[in-house]
């Protein structure tokens, strides 16, 4: 009996040790991650009523993207979308803008966590639609 309870104790203060061991590689391991990127870092001028297309991707990203977004405050010019696939590191500004001016667009991308939590990217875009 006390053979088995030593042997029980010892199994647990063994196994406790490697779950230690294993957490601490793994936030190693996080904290060893680069910063995904946004690119470009310029978005091309468009003209009103011509089409628009330009490709938004992220690079450095350790795991999926689970969506490119763009913010309420600063969304993009009126004709204008984002086109996005889950999991894919990249989309698509396409449509045809409807109204000239310097617009400021803030994008923000961010990827799904695995062992670590997932990390996002940003960046504020200032898009010139011309006449």
């Amino acid at each position: 009996m006390l053979l088995r309870t030593l042997s029980s104790v010892l199994l647990c203060v063994l196994l406790t040790g490697c779950e230690t061991l294993l957490l601490g590689s793994t936030l190693v391991g996080c904290a060893a991650r680069m910063e995904p990127l946004l690119l470009p870092e310029h978005l091309p001028d468009g003209q009103v009523g011509m089409p628009y297309r330009q490709r938004i991707e992220i690079s450095k990203a350790s795991t999926p993207v689970h969506g490119f977004y763009i913010s309420d405050k600063t969304p993009l010019p009126a004709g204008l979308r984002i086109e996005h696939q889950d999991r894919e590191a990249q989309a698509l500004i396409a449509g045809i803008p409807s109204q000239a001016g310097l617009h400021q667009v803030h994008m923000s991308v961010g990827t799904y966590g695995t062992q670590c939590v997932g990390l996002r990217a940003e960046r504020t875009y200032h898009l010139r639609i011309v006449e």
